[in-house]
């Protein structure tokens, strides 16, 4: 202990880039979190869609999801998301699954969905590159 403060006094530009990597990582682990968002697992995710009235909105471009998606997933980009969602589900407390290829893009489309009044939004945690790990089915249009 009586070693430890002057370790940290000597070092402190490592000290002080370590608290602030911890401060991003807490705070991108609990954004989410705090707007209401949840990240489901690839097998929570089928468990939802399958047991519940579930729409599932792909954020991807047209390419990506004509090359594969999850079955009965609706593609709207995010820039024609705020647009469209009244059209692609009528009731806001069904729950809406939002995926993009790595988590990065869902996020952000999932606050839009939130901030729209619908009450349960999730994302595909690490996003459809965890489906395919998860070796799940795609659908090819």
């Amino acid at each position: 202990m009586n070693k430890l403060i002057p370790f940290l006094i000597e070092n402190w530009p490592f000290v002080g880039l370590f608290c602030l990597l911890l401060l991003g990582y807490l705070f991108l682990e609990f954004k989410d979190k705090l707007m209401g968002v949840s990240a489901l697992s690839s097998s929570a995710a089928v468990q939802m869609i399958n047991q519940k009235n579930t729409i599932v909105i792909d954020v991807r471009d047209k390419t990506d999801f004509d090359a594969g998606h999850v079955t009965g997933a609706i593609n709207c980009q995010q820039q024609a998301l705020a647009d469209k969602l009244p059209l692609l589900q009528k009731n806001k407390t069904d729950p809406v699954v939002v995926i993009c290829n790595n988590g990065v893009q869902s996020r952000r489309c999932a606050a839009i969905i939130k901030n729209s009044g619908y009450e349960s939004v999730y994302t595909l945690k690490e996003g459809l590159n965890a489906w395919q790990k998860d070796q799940l089915p795609l659908v090819k249009s």
